[in-house]
């Protein structure tokens, strides 16, 4: 290895690998929850401990059921019928819910009679609001001392800002299923990244000692992290962005799209990746430590996510064309 520049070839090498990789993690877990549908389930059961329903034993004619049956909110899904799905299986509950139309929807169902389907009474202001809750059998003691508590600086006769106080006390509820969202998202792409890290035999260790030995090797991954980011800045100065997809059939399409092109392009690096060249009956114990070591080491890298190892790239691919210069011109 040649120095500065053989070490710079090696981080830019592991770096562009990482980015590759990280980028392929992320096409595989948006396909997974495209399956999972795991937002839905999680906002259905924040709905029920705001509404004070997650502990209830019966399992008809609950507030939250009665919400996702509203047109206001029904209209969020395209099925017949709401359907939760179960553990690995995700239904086709809607993965965000307007305040205004939760509100509207919470409003309308709480001044219906119960069990009938009648006529909502009319409100006109926020006191018509508070007694329609604390008269209400539809919800617990416990959900009217809180509501109060939302609707007790409001003015009797301001209808809007009661409306608005409890858009914000849902609010507060869904930044809560963000946070549970966001945490079961980590707990996947960290899952994710093992799994494929494992599956193709990405060991960080036996790839920063390839590289340093394979200057050829070193070069051509190189020119081909130089081509993605030329090509990455040409679409960003065209304005060039991923079409949306308008169905969830042609997203889940696009997602497993971008998978098997990503595992294409690891492929034509060359890089040693995969079980074929492993004979585990020739290494011995210190080499297969070596290699769970080198797993893990490529699993974290990836929890830094793509965005990082991208910058990573950037500056290392920077820094070299500066250095590179320098370098001939010192050696004249």
């Amino acid at each position: 290895m040649e120095g500065l520049s053989g070490i710079l070839e090696v981080v830019i090498g592991l770096a562009f690998i990482f980015l590759l990789l990280s980028l392929l993690v992320s096409a595989a877990v948006e396909y997974l929850e495209m399956w999972l549908r795991k937002r839905g389930r999680l906002l259905r059961f924040g709905l029920m401990e705001l509404l004070d329903q997650a502990h209830q034993t019966s399992k008809s004619d609950k507030l939250v059921d009665d919400l996702y049956r509203n047109p206001l909110i029904y209209s969020l899904y395209k099925k017949d019928r709401p359907d939760p799905g179960g553990p690995l299986r995700g239904g086709n509950l809607p993965s965000y819910i307007p305040p205004n139309a939760f509100a509207l929807a919470l409003i309308d169902e709480l001044s219906k009679q119960d069990g009938t389907a009648g006529t909502p009474v009319s409100l006109n202001s926020a006191a018509d609001v508070v007694g329609l809750v604390v008269n209400s059998s539809k919800i617990s003691d416990r959900l009217k001392s809180a509501l109060r508590v939302v609707l007790s600086q409001v003015p009797d006769d301001d209808y809007n800002l009661a409306i608005k106080k409890l858009e914000d006390w849902y609010s507060s509820a869904t930044d809560r299923v963000s946070g549970w969202y966001k945490k079961h998202t980590q707990w996947l792409s960290l899952s994710v990244s093992l799994a494929i890290v494992v599956a193709i035999n990405v060991d960080t260790v036996h790839l920063a000692q390839t590289l340093m030995v394979n200057s050829s090797l070193r070069t051509a991954i190189v020119q081909s992290a130089d081509a993605y980011l030329a090509e990455t800045d040409k679409a960003t100065s065209e304005n060039k962005s991923p079409q949306a997809c308008s169905t969830d059939e042609q997203c889940e399409q696009q997602a497993l799209a971008r998978v098997k092109g990503l595992k294409t392009q690891l492929a034509s690096l060359g890089i040693p990746i995969g079980w074929q060249s492993v004979d585990w009956d020739e290494m011995s114990k210190g080499d297969v430590l070596s290699k769970i070591f080198g797993w893990l080491l490529t699993t974290l890298a990836l929890t830094f996510g793509a965005p990082f190892w991208f910058d990573v790239l950037n500056k290392f691919m920077s820094f070299r064309s500066a250095v590179k210069p320098r370098s001939a011109s010192g050696g004249k």
